[in-house]
């Protein structure tokens, strides 16, 4: 008998189409998971960070209440020089919606006041996440 004849008699062999089935399977089963865990594990991220976001507003909203508003410009302003004029973006704003102060902006400038946001947290008196995808950049702000 041939090699080739060998070849596609294993080709139609029980052993090979089982053994195909459960390499299929498993090839799908593993990317449902992985795909089910990188969707979990980047909204636990989001959470997460949104969660250090709301904890940094409640810092700042209690350094305005109790100290003004000088020390609130100066606090996020320390905070931006501490993390690193390119890792930390800060923009305060009246309650108008105006800017009051905002970190070095030379390399922010793509990042527009979103007014929708403003006037969610102005009328619901709540909190809003805005997304920004910056092109040119590998990370999103």
């Amino acid at each position: 008998m041939s090699l080739k004849k060998k070849l596609l008699d294993i080709y139609h062999t029980l052993a090979f189409r089982l053994t195909l089935w459960y390499a299929s399977i498993f090839m799908l089963s593993a990317c449902v998971a992985f795909l089910f865990f990188y969707l979990l594990i980047t909204s636990v991220i989001r959470h997460q960070t949104d969660q250090d976001l709301l904890s940094g507003v409640r810092t700042f909203s209690s350094i305005l209440s109790a100290q003004g508003a000088e020390a609130l410009k100066q606090q996020a302003f320390l905070e931006a020089q501490a993390g690193g004029e390119r890792k930390v973006f800060f923009r305060l704003l009246y309650i108008t919606g105006q800017l009051f102060s905002s970190s070095n902006m030379s390399y922010w400038k793509e990042i527009g006041i979103d007014r929708d946001a403003v006037d969610t947290v102005l009328v619901n008196n709540t909190h809003a996440y805005v997304t920004h995808r910056l092109p040119g950049r590998r990370w999103v702000t």
